[in-house]
């Protein structure tokens, strides 16, 4: 028999409030609900198909450095978590804050779910960008993301509990990126400030991201003189 979402997300140890005020740092709230009763919590904010029918027009800046990523928004825009999909909102967040332009997210928390979960990103510098965040994680938990145009795919078990458990290990990566945020900003801030007028549109994905590496790592040693 399949657990419950209960069952799978609470921890009956601690106290109903001090509980549902993890949970709703998990879901990635910022802001405390006045629920005070976990399984009422828990159906408003973690069930299934629970968000409906939130999209973000891609702007197809696939090729455009001062556009999105090289922008004066060094950070990616704020989204309520609340439009966002649960088990995703989150990470989401954690990313968006340490400089990564994202269009579009998908948890895979569904009745008929393709058991992945999926990032959209606005341009392949903001892909790039993501992939160079997690690199910096001393443990990823077990999370090991592909990569397909312009999406972030995680590959989820096929049952509810093997997903929760996958969602717990994404959301310890949040909580990583998150201690992570202001060193990104830094980075990326001097990264952005040696790209400058160097070409970079026309090289390929391979290029683009041989080439931001190495200047990530070229900062990083200044840093340490």
């Amino acid at each position: 028999m399949e657990n419950t979402l209960f069952d799978l997300l609470v921890n009956k140890s601690i106290d109903c409030r001090k509980e549902i005020a993890r949970l709703e740092k998990f879901r990635g709230l910022t802001t405390a609900t006045d629920e005070n009763n976990l399984n009422s919590f828990l159906e408003h904010y973690f069930s299934k198909d629970s968000v409906k029918n939130y999209s973000v027009v891609y702007l197809g800046h696939w090729n455009k450095w001062t556009k999105s990523f090289a922008s004066n928004m060094i950070q990616g825009g704020h989204i309520d978590p609340l439009d966002l999909e649960p088990f995703v909102a989150r990470y989401v967040a954690a990313i968006n804050k340490s400089g990564v332009q994202t269009f579009w997210s998908c948890d895979g928390w569904h009745k008929k779910s393709e058991h992945v979960l999926k990032i959209g990103f606005k341009e392949r510098y903001s892909l790039i960008w993501h992939n160079i965040i997690c690199s910096f994680l001393t443990d990823n938990h077990g999370i090991s993301w592909r990569y397909d145009g312009v999406f972030a795919i995680l590959d989820l078990p096929k049952t509810d509990k093997g997903k929760i458990e996958k969602y717990i290990s994404l959301n310890q990566n949040a909580d990583a990126i998150e201690l992570l945020q202001s060193k990104m900003l830094e980075i990326k801030r001097k990264l952005i400030s040696k790209a400058k007028n160097k070409v970079k549109n026309s090289l390929t994905d391979e290029e683009v991201e041989e080439y931001m590496s190495n200047l990530v790592n070229e900062i990083l040693q200044e840093q340490k003189q």
